[in-house]
């Protein structure tokens, strides 16, 4: 929507109202006093918000009467809270049950093993606890009273006589300077005949406009106050179509149960079993371990060290060991070998010869 757009649709409730005057005015009839008023408070009750509101004041009046209404519109919230709250209270009262504010616990007294399996010590039990719940409902009832003189105190300063003794009085405070800068001058004429300076009075304009706003301060005072109601009402109105839906999906799920229990508990574990596996657990909630085949890329697909590797670096190690030794303590001699198939590590195939002394390597 464009500025140009919103600007002719906060205006349009005066351009509405002045449209017949003006229709009036062009056939030679002289609107009267009270269709110029009616048409002044048809502009008011077509606003929709404050801002609408507020425009429609005249510049001498709005800064006294914008602060004033926005008081008022604080006033009509609070008044509207502590309603929707006595209401939330006595339709507890009625249901039989207790706000949230009031609930807590009954009383719990510690009984020994052997008494307290005895029908007396729940009895006494069950006296505390009705003692508990009255306890409750007359908390209740004393809450509702002292709500219920809140909300009787707050609609005092709605009341439409109040309403028009506190929004005048504040005109007419404001208009004692306005006149004062609102003034025109009176003439006279003198012995010669001549037009000469006598007084200065309030402008009637002025005056005539003074009278106007007495007469629609109590309107605008009364429109404030229809808008914060109205602006409950379709609160209210959502929050019992949350309450209707949610009720109904109880009700729907109340149905299904009854129909088929099993069905909601298979689709259960049906959709835990699938958000497990996709998450990698098992039904006992560990991670399940990924295999994989030969040795993989980079880092290994099992826990353990590859086998290979370790066996050769325990080879190597040996081999080491066995080096450093001959070192130390030189060459050892070498009997016969053992039989093998094929090309053994030894000096022969088959039966083994008798190995000959050889010098070390190392030494030559």
């Amino acid at each position: 929507m464009s500025a140009t757009t919103s600007f002719i649709r906060a205006l349009s409730p005066a351009a509405t109202s002045m449209s017949q005057v003006f229709a009036a005015l062009q056939e030679g009839v002289h609107p009267s006093e009270d269709i110029l008023r009616d048409q002044r408070h048809y502009a008011i009750l077509g606003t929709n918000n404050m801002s609408e509101l507020v425009a429609l004041i005249p510049s001498d009046y709005k800064a006294v009467l914008t602060e004033a209404l926005h008081d008022l519109q604080n006033h009509m919230e609070r008044l509207v809270g502590a309603s929707n709250t006595l209401a939330k209270w006595r339709h507890c009262h009625s249901v039989g049950t207790i706000p949230a504010h009031l609930r807590s616990n009954p009383p719990v007294v510690q009984f020994t093993k052997d008494y307290k399996s005895k029908a007396e010590a729940a009895a006494h039990q069950e006296s505390l606890r009705k003692a508990h719940t009255e306890y409750q409902i007359k908390c209740l009832e004393e809450s509702m009273k002292a709500k219920a003189d809140e909300v009787a105190h707050l609609e005092k300063s709605i009341e439409p006589v109040y309403l028009y003794t506190h929004m005048r009085s504040i005109v007419t405070k404001r208009s004692e300077s306005v006149l004062t800068s609102h003034q025109i001058p009176v003439f006279k004429l003198d012995d010669e005949e001549r037009e000469v300076l006598d007084k200065w009075v309030p402008s009637p304009a002025a005056l005539k406009h003074a009278a106007n706003m007495q007469q629609d301060s109590v309107v605008y005072a009364e429109r404030v106050i229809s808008m914060v109601r109205a602006k409950d009402v379709i609160m209210q109105r959502k929050i019992q179509k949350k309450k209707d839906l949610a009720a109904a999906a109880t009700a729907s799920a109340d149905q299904i149960m009854s129909n088929d229990p099993n069905s909601i508990k298979e689709l259960i574990e049906k959709q835990i079993k699938a958000s497990m596996k996709a998450s990698g657990l098992t039904p006992s909630g560990k991670k399940q371990k990924k295999k994989g085949k030969g040795k993989a890329k980079g880092k290994q697909t099992s826990g353990k060290p590859d086998k290979k590797d370790k066996g050769g670096n325990q080879n190597q190690k040996q081999a080491n060991a066995k080096k450093l030794a001959e070192l130390k303590d030189g060459p050892k001699k070498k009997g016969k070998g053992k039989k093998g198939k094929g090309k053994g590590k030894g000096q022969g195939k088959g039966k083994g010869k008798k190995a000959q002394d050889t010098p070390s390597s190392y030494f030559m």
